[in-house]
């Protein structure tokens, strides 16, 4: 009979072993999840950051961009504008050629050649001298 009790001492002391394995594997388990669970949260939290910051970025290049497209419009503007300005005053000199030369014509026609000298006075009066 002592044996028995010697058996169910070992027995006893064995379930105590497994049980205490068994709680250190349950623990460890739990604090595994609990590290899985931070690690992922910081993950999310780095890759919440990351996806901020490349927003941001993608604000600032758009404002860069806008800025730009802004500056070669007006660039643009100016230089049509410019163009224009350059093209009028051609055209103007070349129509003031063309009055001068029309009035000359008109002017020699009717007034005789004798008269040269009040064909002067007449250019000077008129602004075309």
């Amino acid at each position: 009979m002592e044996q028995k009790p010697t058996e169910h001492h070992q027995e006893e002391a064995l379930l105590k072993k497994i049980r205490s394995k068994e709680e250190e594997i349950e623990k460890s388990i739990s604090e595994l999840r609990k590290s899985s669970a931070k690690k992922i949260e910081d993950v999310r939290c780095q890759t919440q950051e990351e996806v901020q910051k490349a927003e941001v970025k993608a604000q600032e290049e758009a404002r860069q961009y806008e800025a730009l497209r802004k500056k070669a419009f007006a660039l643009s503007n100016d230089k049509i504008l410019s163009d224009a300005k350059n093209q009028a005053e051609i055209i103007r000199e070349k129509a003031s050629k063309n009055f001068d030369s029309a009035l000359n014509m008109i002017l020699s026609q009717v007034l005789p050649r004798s008269e040269e000298k009040n064909l002067q006075k007449t250019k000077v009066t008129l602004g075309v001298a």
